[in-house]
């Protein structure tokens, strides 16, 4: 599959490529952030240090401006970068969909006979609203929280380098506890959107053949299969519930295992002057801030799925080619025209012949009603 999907993405980045510029500030956006949040946690071990060792209340005080400032300037930054994320993606995928919407309009009768029109706006509209998503949500987070673990593993490294080895692996081992755990809520997420879409598609067909299925009989097996669909959906969505819930406990206990171990070990490290009790404070809220982005996982996963089938979906339709290309240069005249049809063959597309042979020729102003 990795070789197949390959050009998928390459392709959309093309798409995407653009904009660059636009998604570069917001780079610069959540680097800032990044930066005041790892500051703030430096700001507050002074404090605790300078308290320790006698300080006077009036520098305590100025550090602890200093540290207001930090998480004020912080948390403005943090929804400048929620607009400027949100804004960024609309304008792209916007861009994104008048590009498809011109496609899909191109393309000849034949695909437009093999694709209902909702399929089509979902494909459209609902594919690329998947992907916005996953740009205004996923990728300024995944940004910052790259950014965020790289900046606490060299602020300790400047510390005491064991202190920067142990981060990186309880951030390791968090790591892999949660990606295993994901494969399996990717699998149950999977099965409920196919469950689910039977279910959608055997309403949708039952009701365009409500008639027929009254004039049958059929409306008992109807209902008996509706409920069997739902009963599979219902049951879909449980397991990928109990799944996503599972995955979430673990990184709870992943957190939980931190707080302990700081506490633990910074005790011990304190009680032998091997660190500062500010280091110590200091390590505590760093792994606090490695928490978040095992949980934001959690919480993104389901608009990384989507957004994965949905960007292969765009990528694909853009590929269609229509099999009829007009390159005709010549316009008809003006008024009425006659239409002539000479040996023509018509099927529905399954080799079964309904029409051999039909010639037909209709003279200007003429009018012909087809029935059956």
């Amino acid at each position: 599959m990795a070789p197949a999907t390959t050009p998928r993405w390459s392709a959309l980045g093309r798409l995407l490529r653009p904009d660059a510029s636009r998604w570069a500030g917001l780079g610069a956006l959540v680097a800032g952030t990044s930066m005041l949040m790892l500051g703030g946690p430096l700001v507050v071990r002074r404090i605790v240090d300078r308290a320790g060792e006698g300080a006077d209340a009036t520098e305590i005080a100025g550090l602890a401006v200093v540290y207001l400032v930090i998480a004020l300037v912080a948390q403005v930054l943090a929804v400048v970068v929620v607009w400027y994320a949100t804004r960024a993606a609309w304008k792209t995928t916007n861009e994104l969909r008048v590009r498809m919407a011109r496609h899909v309009l191109g393309l000849d009768h034949e695909f437009h006979r093999r694709h209902t029109p909702g399929e089509l706006i979902q494909r459209v509209d609902g594919d690329v609203t998947a992907v916005s998503d996953f740009l205004d949500k996923v990728v300024p987070k995944a940004l910052g929280a790259v950014l965020v673990l790289a900046g606490m593993v060299v602020v300790l490294a400047v510390l005491d380098w064991r202190l920067a080895v142990g981060m990186i692996v309880y951030i390791a081992v968090s790591a892999v506890i949660v990606v295993r755990q994901r494969h399996r809520a990717v699998t149950e997420s999977s099965d409920e959107m196919g469950a689910m879409a039977r279910l959608y598609g055997g309403i949708e067909e039952r009701l365009n053949a409500a008639e027929d299925l009254r004039a049958s009989g059929a409306a008992d097996h109807v209902a008996w299969r509706f409920v069997e669909d739902s009963t599979d959906a219902v049951g879909s969505a449980v397991r990928r519930e109990r799944a996503f819930l599972t995955m979430w406990w673990y990184v709870q206990a992943a957190i939980a295992a931190g707080w302990v171990l700081v506490l633990v070990l910074g005790a011990w490290l304190v009680s032998r002057d091997l660190a500062s009790l500010g280091t110590i404070f200091l390590l505590y809220q760093y792994v606090l801030l490695a928490g978040r982005p095992l949980e934001e996982m959690v919480h993104q996963l389901e608009v990384v799925q989507k957004a994965n089938g949905a960007m292969v979906r765009v990528i694909d339709l853009l590929a269609v080619q229509p099999t009829i290309v007009d390159q005709g240069t010549v316009s008809p005249p003006a008024g009425a025209l006659s239409v002539a049809l000479d040996g023509v063959d018509f099927d529905y597309g399954d080799d079964q012949p309904v029409l051999r042979g039909v010639d037909i020729t209709l003279a200007a102003g003429r009018s012909v009603g087809i029935v059956g």
